[in-house]
């Protein structure tokens, strides 16, 4: 969902709705920081997240998706196992294969539109539109 929403608000900004709406990012806020009798540190978890800007917009629609698989993913209802997949390798792949999808396909293109109204009723649980050809 990520990768699609960065690779089209970065790639197709004049196609997005004029109600788009940006796209915030949780960065860290508050750290703890574990250290060791001698000083080192051991560990740091983040304890307080807070909402970053990040410059680039969404359609609200498909904005709101992706809120919604992150309150499923925080509240533990979600399985984000990514099994034996090396995720850096897995993420690169995505964002690139997200890429040439907008690229290969045009911003306003009725594939892309179909596949971007599936992933937003696949975010929010829902059965997916079958693509009719003609």
């Amino acid at each position: 969902m990520n990768a699609y929403l960065y690779q089209y608000a970065q790639l197709c900004t004049p196609y997005l709705p004029a109600n788009k709406v940006e796209i915030m990012s949780q960065e860290c806020a508050k750290e703890r920081v574990t250290r060791n009798s001698f000083g080192n540190v051991m560990s740091r978890v983040c304890v307080e997240y807070a909402p970053f800007s990040t410059g680039l917009f969404a359609d609200p629609a498909l904005y709101d998706a992706r809120v919604s698989i992150e309150r499923r993913l925080a509240a533990g209802s979600a399985n984000g196992d990514m099994g034996l997949i090396p995720l850096v390798t897995f993420k690169e792949v995505i964002y690139e294969d997200m890429s040439g999808l907008v690229k290969m396909n045009g911003c306003n293109s009725p594939a892309l539109k179909h596949f971007q109204e599936n992933l937003r009723l696949f975010a929010l649980n829902r059965q997916p539109m079958r693509l009719v050809e003609h």
